[in-house]
């Protein structure tokens, strides 16, 4: 009992190690690739950092210094526009009655 305790032990042992050893591996090889040039400008540019030569664009002007640009097509119908809130609430109420009514119909039924 004690050895086969022993044995699961080890395995588990063997087990992390193997998983320490890939991680090692993985991390050995991000810090390879990260002194690379590109992976460095890579790191930069998300930190906002410009090379030389390069030109900044911002779009984050106010609304009135916004171009906006023509439609490709235009509509030959109007589009729907929506309706009104007391037809909305008409409606719900309308729709509210209705199941109020069934249920209050099935109710009865069963009694």
């Amino acid at each position: 009992m004690h050895n086969q305790a022993l044995k699961a032990e080890i395995e588990r042992l063997q087990y992390a190690d193997d998983m320490l050893a890939l991680e090692v591996d993985s991390l050995s090889e991000q810090q390879r690739q990260m002194l690379t040039s590109d992976a460095i400008k890579d790191a930069a540019f998300k930190y906002g950092y410009l090379e030389e030569g390069e030109e900044v664009f911002y779009f984050d002007l106010p609304p009135e210094e916004v171009p906006v640009p023509r439609p490709r097509y235009t509509a030959k119908r109007p589009s729907f526009e929506g309706l009104a809130r007391w037809k909305i609430a008409a409606i719900a109420a309308s729709i509210a009655a209705l199941v109020s009514a069934v249920a209050v119909a099935v109710t009865k039924r069963r009694r």
